[in-house]
């Protein structure tokens, strides 16, 4: 197999290198790494590990076209897609009711909106479900002060089509987050 052939055929970075000892004495080998064609380095191999001969072209060029062919702009995917050690930061993904401490920080509130772009607020109680309230300060992070029905009461978000309530059904609150409309677990 020639790999000289296959190294510039994958689309992966590959690193060949290849050290001939020979007793005492030295020995070289002609190496060249290529990446999509671009002579990167290329050169004798020297027992020592060194490479006399050689030219870099443009090495730190091609780093950064690596990177930036690699590195997009930040979606909403749990993926560091700009490569800047973050991920899915600067508010690119909508909060979780579910989980509001990701987006909102720890002890708030993620609330489906009519116009279905969520909000953050806080700080929040412990209320736990089925305790009165007022407002959802009172509640839990994770859960809103509705009226059910029979009163305001801390309440668990669902989502409507969904099966999010372990007992009852999810009740429309006319609420989105996008298109996925959120109520409320009811018994």
């Amino acid at each position: 197999m020639n790999w000289k052939n296959q190294l510039t055929k994958t689309p992966y970075l590959v690193l060949f290198i290849v050290l001939l000892t020979v007793g005492v004495g030295t020995a070289s080998a002609l190496i060249t790494i290529t990446l999509s064609g671009n002579v990167i380095v290329t050169g004798d191999l020297n027992v020592d590990g060194s490479i006399t001969g050689n030219t870099i072209t443009n090495l730190e060029n091609q780093i950064s076209n690596i990177q930036n062919a690699l590195c997009s702009t930040e979606t909403c995917n749990g993926l560091d897609d700009d490569c800047d050690g973050s991920i899915d930061e600067g508010g690119i993904c909508p909060c979780d009711p579910f989980n509001p401490d990701t987006v909102c920080g720890e002890d708030n509130h993620c609330s489906p909106t009519q116009s279905g772009t969520p909000v953050c607020s806080g700080p929040t109680g412990s209320g736990v479900i089925g305790n009165a309230c007022s407002s959802s300060d009172e509640c839990l992070p994770e859960l809103v002060c509705i009226n059910p029905g029979d009163g305001l009461q801390c309440s668990q978000w669902c989502r409507v089509g969904g099966s999010d309530c372990s007992s009852g059904s999810c009740v429309s609150t006319s609420v989105f987050i996008g298109a996925q409309e959120w109520g409320v677990c009811v018994e």
